[in-house]
């Protein structure tokens, strides 16, 4: 649940998912008692990004929803995720 809606609202910043989108995923997930937020140093979570079941070698495949129910595959590379790893928590 805390990558889902990290990269969720990653996306939203990007102009790739509608607004509010993560909130609504993160309101279903605390109904089911599952984490949505990280409480660590952002940081940390650089060293994992690449181990993605998605990824094949240096090129990260990340889902965006362009709704709920409704996600297409894009080709990324790490820096995608360097505005989420700036922020204090995801």
């Amino acid at each position: 649940g805390i990558g889902m809606v990290a990269i969720t609202r990653l996306s939203e910043s990007r102009g790739q998912t509608p607004t509010g989108t993560a909130e609504r995923i993160a309101s279903l997930m605390r109904a089911l008692s599952l984490p949505t937020e990280w409480a660590g140093p952002v940081g940390e979570l650089r060293p994992y990004l690449g181990r993605d079941k998605k990824n094949l070698g240096s090129t990260l495949t990340v889902v965006v929803l362009e709704g709920l129910g409704k996600g297409i595959l894009i080709p990324a590379d790490a820096s995608y995720f360097d505005p989420m790893l700036g922020q204090k928590t995801v």
